[in-house]
């Protein structure tokens, strides 16, 4: 869909308009005519409009919401505040691999994440921390395989797979640094207005941000220590009172793709 279309059928809804950057994509195909679609409608499709559905599924990677319902990846998506209070509170609702949409706000709230799941935000969504806390942490934490008997188990991760879209996070403390606290896996941050410090430690962290803007922060813009690996694919830093790169005497130099835009910071 064009989106001079798309923003005109949600006109209706403000609250839940887009931001410019979700573009449509066409890296999915339809699946065969002769394939049966779940008919029960989710929680989400009775809220939200089937334009809006579209374009969240086009964040996927498909083509549209009937092909991402086909596939069944969000039948269990949490809708904030209206399935859940909280961001917070949808990860823990929702299933891994599952989605949770949060509806336009300021939510003041340190979000743990503790699950793969994809955290969306629609329109203008704000998560300013209480205290000193950070907005997202992730602990990234595995018990990897162990043995109960002849049985072998594998942990689930701990949101090592995650990944955080079209929200912005601001700070509320005049002396807080950190905005963003990574120790473990490989998530994902795409599209984000982070005020403050993303950092990035441990030999198992490899978070990758993408088209994300870094900036006011009271130290460093990204912070890599402990032998972390982090990827930045077209990231902008500014308005840092340290460098917009800190690298620790463990840490490693992080992985620059595409454009590293730093203003007022070298």
């Amino acid at each position: 869909r064009e989106p001079a279309a798309v923003a005109a059928a949600i006109a209706s809804e403000p609250s839940l308009a887009m931001p410019s950057t979700m573009q449509p994509s066409t890296a999915a195909a339809e699946p065969s005519s002769g394939a049966a679609e779940p008919s029960q409608r989710t929680e989400i499709e009775h809220v939200l409009p089937l334009e809006l559905l579209d374009i969240i599924a086009q964040v996927h990677h498909f083509r549209s919401w009937r092909v991402l319902k086909y596939y069944q990846l969000l039948e269990n998506a949490v809708l904030v505040p209206d399935g859940a209070p909280t961001i917070h509170a949808a990860i823990n609702k929702a299933a891994h691999g599952g989605v949770v949409l949060v509806r336009e706000g300021t939510y003041v709230e340190s979000v743990r994440v503790t699950k793969d799941v994809t955290i969306c935000g629609l329109g203008e969504v704000t998560v300013v921390p209480p205290g000193w806390e950070a907005a997202f942490v992730w602990g990234g934490y595995s018990v990897g395989r162990t043995r109960a008997g002849d049985e072998v188990l594998t942990a689930a991760s701990a949101g090592a797979h995650a990944r955080v879209c079209h929200i912005a996070v601001r700070l509320r403390n005049q002396q807080q640094q950190t905005a963003i606290y990574l120790s473990g896996g490989s998530p994902t941050l795409e599209h984000c207005d982070i005020q403050g410090t993303v950092v990035a430690a441990g030999p198992r962290t490899k978070p990758t941000l993408t088209n994300c803007v870094i900036s006011g922060s009271r130290g460093f813009g990204v912070k890599v220590d402990d032998r972390a690996t982090p990827v930045l694919r077209d990231v902008s830093i500014s308005c840092c009172r340290r460098a917009a790169l800190g690298v620790g005497a463990a840490g490693n130099l992080p992985t620059v793709e595409g454009v590293l835009r730093c203003r007022e910071n070298w």
